[in-house]
């Protein structure tokens, strides 16, 4: 879902603001998947997550040139971690792939 481009213009020029989780949808094999919402000067922006609950309220970062491309706070924090974690070990371990998917 998640380019590591998008993940690196998102580390150099973020911006955070709040978004509301407005609607959960269930894939075909299990997992939740939540929508969460926010304005900027006016315009909806929406993005994605999972298991998150209906009615919280969440930190997002986003590009400021096009708010389209947003993601989940949290997330992008552990993802940014594991990022540097490989930078500074030069490991690549199979439980640091993806910590964030299911933690919220």
């Amino acid at each position: 879902w998640n380019s590591d481009y998008e993940n690196i213009l998102l580390y150099n020029n973020a911006i955070k603001t709040e978004a509301v989780v407005y609607k959960n949808t269930r894939l075909r094999h299990g997992v939740r998947v939540s929508y969460y919402q926010f304005y900027i000067t006016g315009t909806r922006y929406e993005g994605h997550f999972t298991n998150l609950e209906v009615g919280d309220s969440i930190d997002v970062v986003y590009l400021p040139k096009n708010p389209k491309i947003n993601r989940y706070g949290k997330a992008m924090d552990k993802y940014w971690s594991v990022m540097l974690y490989r930078k500074i070990t030069g490991k690549t371990t199979a439980n640091w792939e993806m910590p964030y998917m299911n933690d919220h």
